[in-house]
């Protein structure tokens, strides 16, 4: 009999599975989806984040469906702003900024590659969309701030002084 593997063992996700694709440069003839694994390949190589390859590739992928089999020298801004347009629908603000910068991204690859003469989304304009902070700190969210300063005099000192001041600027502004 063979030895049973644990109950919980764990294996580990390292993201996109690997695969055993040749990887061919891009050309103005090729889809964005057979752009997709050079794409990849030339994220990884940067430094960029271990998310933004998967990330960035998952939203060029989704607008390579958009385009469907149009060539890449055949994209133009309006194309980009329409799939734009629908994204806008059933995405917040903060998601449509992101793919926005992941479609960017990956045009200016194809023109820095000298795939493309023309950038297609280097028209398009964009806010980046950050999370708003947040406004006040419940007391109990306090107390675990205190708690976990209270360990070294000099951070509590600093907690305690950034809260009082939260306090007093809440009591002028009500």
């Amino acid at each position: 009999m063979g030895v049973q593997a644990s109950l919980f063992d764990r294996k580990k996700y390292s993201g996109v599975i690997p695969q055993t694709l040749s990887i061919e440069p891009p050309t103005s003839d090729c889809t964005v989806l057979q752009t997709v694994p050079a794409y990849h390949t030339y994220l990884q190589s940067g430094g960029y984040s271990k998310y933004t390859p998967d990330d960035f590739t998952s939203d060029v992928k989704k607008f390579g469906l958009f385009v469907k089999d149009k060539k890449l020298s055949e994209i133009r801004t309006v194309d980009i702003q329409q799939w734009i347009g629908e994204l806008k629908k059933v995405m917040t603000e903060k998601t449509v900024s992101r793919k926005i910068s992941a479609i960017t991204n990956y045009f200016l690859w194809l023109e820095t590659e000298k795939v493309l003469t023309v950038n297609p989304a280097g028209a398009i304009r964009y806010l980046r969309v950050t999370s708003p902070l947040p406004d006040i700190l419940f007391e109990s969210e306090c107390q675990q701030l205190l708690t976990a300063a209270s360990y070294d005099p000099r951070t509590y000192i600093l907690v305690l002084l950034l809260l009082e001041t939260g306090i007093k600027k809440r009591k002028c502004l009500n």
